[in-house]
């Protein structure tokens, strides 16, 4: 059974005892990186470590969408 817990505008997602981020990408910026949402693996069974991770991931993705947008 999957558990979802919200975090601002991601969502982490429990997966075979690993929590997972999964985000969309804003519109503006979908045909410039290929993809409608992002997603991966935070490597932990750790609530608390995920959301660590996740915050990292989600500064890390938004440097990606400005740089898209930069690049227009």
């Amino acid at each position: 059974m999957s558990k979802t817990v919200t975090l601002g505008q991601s969502h982490l997602t429990m997966r075979q005892d690993n929590w997972h981020i999964r985000l969309s990408v804003p519109a503006d910026v979908r045909a410039a990186l290929g993809v409608h949402a992002l997603q991966k693996s935070l490597h932990t069974p750790s609530r608390d470590v995920a959301a660590a991770r996740a915050r990292l991931s989600m500064v890390q993705w938004q440097a990606e969408f400005d740089a898209a947008r930069n690049k227009s």
